[in-house]
């Protein structure tokens, strides 16, 4: 029997600030969480404009983070994490 404990996992990023929809900067934000995979296709041609969406790799038996602390210039804010359909 296989221990599956790493799974692709998709996150919607709230009120993401407009500057941090940059690719790069969105698979720094999916690395901090565990390993980027993608962005979403529907979200860099337009069609989501309330929230970026990324694929990350998530280690599940690890306590799974609800926030992330985000800096923008002198700005420091929370970032809430919505997670899709977490297979447990």
């Amino acid at each position: 029997m296989e221990d599956l404990t790493i799974a692709p996992v998709w996150i919607r990023l709230y009120s993401l600030l407009i500057e941090f929809w940059d690719d790069q900067i969105l698979v720094d934000i999916g690395n901090t969480l565990g390993t980027f995979v993608k962005s979403s296709e529907q979200m860099k041609v337009g069609r989501y404009t309330t929230y970026a969406r990324i694929c990350i790799y998530l280690d599940l038996s690890k306590p799974i983070p609800e926030s992330i602390k985000l800096q923008w210039r002198d700005e420091k804010w929370i970032q809430a994490l919505d997670y899709e359909q977490i297979p447990f």
